[in-house]
């Protein structure tokens, strides 16, 4: 496949101020000239204005042509790239000149695949040039450069360095089976392999947060019918993007888009309100919004504070979600789904009176599911929350009022943990964000707090190199075989290998480049 000369454009379909088509390969140079009119003296990384030529001399464009000579360019090999006039017509009208000049049309993400293969970047970085193009938010921006900087293979190949000593002393055992392994030289052993496993559990904790910086936390605005959710969305929005109607049950689908909570991609969903249904559509918008509850990673209460507590409850949730216990606000209520422990939580919310504390504590405070979420011994109950919602789910709640015109009703005045927020005046928006952000935080280390967030793939891998490593130390401290302990040793090197790409490469290559854009 490296013996081929590939051709793309690089640039987004659709008419523009430029477009670049990119050659790269072994014949990238004769390509080009036969497509274009090249200088006498084509001097590498330097621009030439040159014109492209159609099969009849005819002149297809003209603009700037820059020749990038191998090893020295992204892919590894020469690269030549043509930055012309942006229009869809022209641009393709290059590329045809181009294929029929003899180089072949390159498939998805091919010119960084060959940049790996080249060995110009390790597997880890190859992935990161994607988040980089698709990050949302400004922290996953940054973890995207950590990675395409290299973070994460450096750690994994650090941790290799630290485990291939331990498997050398254990295979020197093999070679010379008169000796046993001695309990000091064990628990040396012992004492490295626990320094790697510490290694590889941190990188597993930023998981959570890379599934989030990489796609956005979903979040789904839930309540009773008329009690505000459309206006909160438009509001965080910036802009009217949902109906907003005293008539309750206008919204009857979902509505959903992408805003950055201090550098956190969120995907808002704004759902129908949740009551016995009047009508089959409304029945099914309320199924709906019970799906995306179940999915929710984060889910923000609405309630009417001038209404008393309990005159909006809505019917009990099905979804198996997390949350934090208790969560209360004037205005609107938020629930946010994680796993982690929730003290985290309950430190951010613990000094009553701060800015900063209110809106932990409506992050944190989901008073829904009383009989069965756990409560924190700084935390009182509630009955801000008007969604019951499971344990799990409540253990990561912000519960903001809703205020109008008609004031808060005295039932909360006593919800010292809540958010107060009115979608007229935009009071209470900033402690929501705040509190967003904290909850958010107790998934894990936060892009600024870490600057790796790894992807699904290196978790999996990372996991795989502990098992076995766990198994190596469960076999030093019994003295098993060293036959048996070098071979979960290789079998925690070869997973590491696969975070960078230096074992069974072949395997997981088509997976990750067929992702990427043509012309990447």
């Amino acid at each position: 496949m490296l013996h081929d000369t590939i051709v793309a454009i690089s640039t987004a379909l659709g008419e523009a101020a430029i477009s670049v088509v990119r050659v790269s390969g072994p014949q990238a140079l004769p390509v080009a000239a036969r497509a274009f009119r090249l200088p006498a003296h084509l001097k590498p990384r330097q621009a030439h204005l040159v014109p492209v030529l159609d099969a009849d001399g005819s002149v297809l464009d003209q603009g700037l042509l820059l020749h990038f000579k191998g090893p020295a360019s992204y892919t590894g090999e020469d690269v030549i790239e043509f930055h012309g006039h942006g229009g869809v017509l022209v641009t393709q009208r290059v590329l045809d000149r181009l294929l029929a000049s003899g180089a072949r049309a390159a498939e998805p993400g091919e010119f960084t695949q060959r940049a790996f293969l080249n060995g110009k970047m390790d597997l880890t970085q190859a992935e990161a040039v994607m988040d980089l193009i698709h990050a949302q938010s400004t922290l996953a921006l940054r973890a995207a450069n950590e990675q395409l900087g290299g973070a994460i293979g450096r750690e994994a190949t650090a941790m290799q360095e630290e485990i291939i000593p331990v498997l050398a002393h254990i295979e020197a055992y093999i070679d010379f089976p008169e000796e046993d392994i001695s309990p000091e030289t064990g628990a040396k052993l012992i004492r490295r392999l626990d320094d790697v496993l510490l290694r590889a559990q941190k990188l597993i904790a930023t998981s959570e947060q890379g599934r989030i910086l990489r796609h956005g936390a979903r979040t789904v605005i839930s309540g009773a019918p008329n009690v505000g959710k459309s206006s909160l969305l438009n509001v965080l929005l910036g802009f009217e993007r949902a109906i907003v109607s005293p008539t309750a049950g206008t919204t009857r689908d979902t509505i959903e888009e992408i805003i950055q909570v201090h550098g956190i991609p969120l995907r808002l969903v704004d759902t129908a309100g949740l009551r016995e249904a009047g009508d089959d559509i409304e029945r099914v918008g309320i199924q709906r919004t019970e799906r995306e509850l179940e999915r929710a990673d984060l889910v923000i209460e609405v309630v009417d504070a001038s209404l008393p507590a309990g005159t909006t409850d809505t019917p009990v949730c099905r979804p198996a979600l997390s949350q934090a216990p208790e969560a209360a606000t004037p205005g609107c209520s938020s629930v946010f789904r994680y796993r982690d422990d929730p003290e985290s939580v309950s430190e951010y919310r613990s000094t009553p009176g701060s800015e900063s504390s209110s809106a932990s504590g409506g992050t944190t405070d989901a008073p829904v599911c009383r009989d069965s979420a756990p409560q924190h011994a700084n935390s009182r109950p509630t009955q801000s929350s008007r969604l019951n919602l499971p344990p799990e789910l409540a253990r990561r709640s912000i519960l903001i009022l809703n205020k109008s015109d008609l004031g808060m009703h005295a039932d909360w005045s006593a919800e010292s943990n809540a958010i107060p927020v009115s979608c007229v005046t935009g009071e209470g928006i900033e402690r929501l964000r705040d509190a967003i952000r904290a909850v958010i935080a107790t998934a894990g280390p936060l892009a600024s707090d870490h600057p790796v967030a790894i992807n699904a793939r290196h978790k999996a891998a990372f996991e795989r190199c502990t098992d076995r490593l766990h198994a190596a130390r469960a076999a030093l401290e019994t003295s098993e075989a060293p036959e048996f302990i070098a071979l979960e040793i290789r079998e925690a090197l070869h997973a590491l290998g696969d975070v960078v790409g230096q074992v069974d490469v072949e395997r997981i290559l088509d997976v990750i480049f067929s992702t990427f854009c043509i012309g990447k």
